[in-house]
């Protein structure tokens, strides 16, 4: 007889970049790259991001596309079966 046991884990992280983070691609335009790994020997896993854009921003271009934009907040939702690198480009209004 088999017996299966499901775990949940939820890691809340938090943090702002610092400015040398994030990286000019023109005139008043930004981006910003997150790459998040799959870890070796871990089964596929759910990961939510969420990323704040401060309200004097445009957001110009985004990958994957995200699951929510709510007041300044883009929400992601990915299965983490292999590397999964996510981007926000803005220009500053």
């Amino acid at each position: 007889m088999r017996r299966w046991v499901h775990r949940l884990a939820v890691v809340v992280v938090g943090y702002q970049l610092p400015n040398d983070v994030v990286r000019v691609t023109g005139p008043d335009t930004y981006e910003y790259r997150l790459l998040v790994q799959k870890q070796p020997g871990i089964d596929t896993d759910v990961v939510s991001v969420s990323v704040r854009i401060s309200l004097e921003t445009e957001v110009t271009n985004v990958s994957p596309v995200p699951i929510s934009v709510t007041n300044g907040w883009l929400g992601f939702e990915f299965l983490l079966n292999q590397d999964t690198e996510l981007m926000v480009s803005f220009r500053v209004r």
